[in-house]
């Protein structure tokens, strides 16, 4: 683990902790009735299917990581990479992040 030896540090720092109650809620982790409290079908018909890649994420990247990360540790790493990502015309995709593939590998600089 390089934990303060890692140059990602500072940011890693910045970023909401794992497990911290409410930091990082997303849609996709709410239970049905906290959903269909929405009435909105259009919403809860996109979350079942992030639900579903998400799930599709979490067995491919346990596959490849050779059990190095919980899914607990993936949903964080997902959440608070999405929560810092925003729409625009930066480099062709439909979303950017700030220092992106530079933070998955401080992660895993974290827990090496």
């Amino acid at each position: 683990e390089k934990g303060e030896r890692s140059k990602m540090w500072g940011y890693i720092q910045l970023l909401p902790a794992q497990g911290e109650e409410g930091s990082l809620d997303f849609p996709v982790e709410w239970s049905p009735e906290r959903l269909a409290s929405l009435r909105y079908a259009a919403i809860e018909r996109a979350v079942a299917h992030q639900q579903t890649r998400w799930e599709e994420i979490a067995r491919e990247f346990a596959a490849c990581a050779g059990g190095r990360f919980s899914e607990a540790e993936l949903r964080w790493a997902f959440k608070a990479c999405l929560s810092r990502a925003f729409g625009g015309q930066f480099g062709g995709g439909p979303l950017a992040l700030v220092p992106g593939f530079g933070l998955l590998v401080a992660l895993a600089d974290l827990v090496q």
